[in-house]
């Protein structure tokens, strides 16, 4: 039957039940009771995580806790009646999108409900999905309907990378072709109506934003610490989830602390005299934990390049010419990064916005700074807005 149709025979409603879910896991190395089992296994044991899964096949990196904070923001047409998606309500969620009058063919769950799309992949690696109905007590060959071929063109591939890409699914050609997120499909009629698959994916014209921030250690603070350490990272988004992630930190009005506007990470760590002070330490493993897994739904790359300014002066400044041999690492960084960075995005076909924060406050302004012919940015700001 299935536990939601068990509860329904026993005259219960599934949506007005209650569950508890776990706030802590064990770690089965040591039996320690952790929050963030990835981090723990990683940190002191030295291991990664797909080893230790490997090894303790079922484990999950956070807490059902966490994850049902996640779940609960995801809006589909058919509400979630658990808090946690497991392998045995995958299923049942599978035969709840039938009973509710839906096609059950893997191409149309993933555009109903892309978590559990990803979940059946996971949970049932290795069983199609003709064995998945089964279980359920569908016959395959009388609910899996199927496109028609004229329903088969160059806008059904655009739809579908735009509908995939928007479920945060990889688009690499190698990951749909096989693996856990593979769709034969797919890149079968995306090769067949356009050039390659790369081709398709640029023809679905994914507008990337890139938001930068730099980051590092002044000084020499510890004594096995590289001195004055410098990090540039690029966050690659396309507009389209940049809208979504925008909504969701609007689920958290209270995230942030009253006057504080940014996370950064080493305040909220090491707190010292900012307003992270008055938080609690779960309170701040929380709000990490939440932008974490928001990087990982809607980040497309994550693109980082770094240098200390011990080892650039010790290694790469006698390289330099002469008329560079006096620049700071810091600037020399920024050079570097975004030589790379812009030849980097203009590969593709769409047009990209690279939005950097500024070293000081420019209140309700935007330095809006010329790209030079044919890499790197020019020195000073264009105009201002």
């Amino acid at each position: 039957l299935g536990w939601r149709r068990a509860l329904e025979k026993a005259g219960i409603n599934p949506h007005e039940t209650c569950w508890e879910v776990q706030d802590s896991l064990r770690c089965e190395i040591c039996g320690d009771s952790v929050r963030q089992l990835g981090n723990h296994v990683a940190i002191k044991h030295q291991i990664k995580w797909p080893d230790y899964l490997a090894a303790h096949p079922g484990a999950e990196p956070i807490p059902e806790s966490v994850r049902a904070m996640s779940l609960s923001k995801m809006k589909t047409k058919l509400p979630h009646w658990e808090p946690v998606i497991s392998p045995e309500y995958a299923l049942d969620r599978l035969r709840g999108w039938h009973d509710a009058g839906y096609d059950v063919n893997m191409m149309n769950i993933e555009k109903l409900d892309g978590s559990l799309s990803n979940q059946l992949r996971r949970f049932y690696c290795g069983m199609g999905h003709d064995e998945m109905l089964r279980r359920i007590g569908l016959d395959p060959t009388t609910v899996r309907r199927r496109m028609r071929p004229e329903q088969i063109n160059r806008k059904w591939v655009i739809e579908s990378i735009r509908d995939r890409h928007a479920r945060n699914l990889p688009l690499s050609a190698s990951t749909v072709t096989a693996g856990e997120f593979k769709n034969i499909p797919l890149i079968h009629h995306a090769m067949t109506l356009f050039p390659s698959w790369e081709a398709a994916v640029c023809a679905a014209d994914l507008d990337p934003l890139a938001f930068v921030d730099d980051g590092g250690t002044p000084e020499k603070p510890l004594t096995d610490l590289a001195g004055n350490f410098h990090l540039l990272c690029a966050v690659m988004i396309t507009s389209e989830k940049y809208l979504k992630l925008k909504a969701a930190l609007a689920e958290w009005p209270d995230l942030l602390p009253r006057g504080v506007y940014e996370f950064h990470a080493t305040q909220i760590v090491n707190p010292g005299r900012s307003p992270w002070k008055k938080h609690s330490t779960r309170r701040r493993l929380d709000t990490l934990t939440l932008l974490y897994q928001l990087l990982l739904q809607y980040a497309d790359q994550i693109l980082f390049g770094f240098v200390s300014g011990e080892q650039f002066d010790a290694e790469m400044r006698a390289q330099l010419p002469a008329e560079l041999s006096g620049i700071k690492s810091k600037e020399a960084l920024k050079k570097v990064f975004f030589n790379s960075l812009i030849p980097h995005l203009k590969t593709r076909s769409s047009d990209t916005a690279i939005l950097m924060d500024s070293d000081r406050e420019t209140e309700n302004q935007l330095r809006i700074q010329a790209v030079a012919d044919p890499t790197g940015l020019v020195a000073d700001p264009a105009s201002r807005a």
